[in-house]
């Protein structure tokens, strides 16, 4: 008897604690804070870097940035050779309050890693 009522128990107790909750109705998107803004960009040639990635689009991404908020961009270049993969990465820091600043370091990144892969071809 024992047992039995401690089986109807567990089952109750299940069964109430296993019901879904709405949040349909308590969730806004008014307050949306964002803090920080990664973007990673992976590459595995010059001319993909060239299509893929343009200085004038980050910028636009980048006026869209608040005020103070961290910024950061990554860029990995793949290269496969002989049945070896390696890959090289390049990452800036900075802050929306120098948007110029992070900006020339993006262009210097960008020269970086076609420069990479212009050495690879010699």
């Amino acid at each position: 008897m024992k047992n039995l009522v401690t089986i109807i128990a567990l089952t109750c107790f299940t069964l109430v604690s296993a019901q879904t909750i709405h949040l349909d109705e308590g969730i806004t998107t008014e307050n949306i804070k964002l803090e920080n803004l990664n973007i990673s960009v992976t590459v595995d040639s010059e001319e993909s870097i060239k299509s893929t990635f343009d200085v004038k689009d980050m910028k636009e991404i980048l006026v869209k940035a608040k005020e103070n908020q961290a910024l950061e961009f990554q860029i990995t270049c793949e290269n496969k050779t002989d049945n070896r993969m390696t890959n090289m990465t390049y990452k800036v820091k900075g802050n929306s309050n120098d948007v110029s600043g992070f900006m020339k370091s993006i262009k210097v990144v960008r020269k970086s890693a076609i420069k990479y892969y212009k050495n690879k071809k010699a």
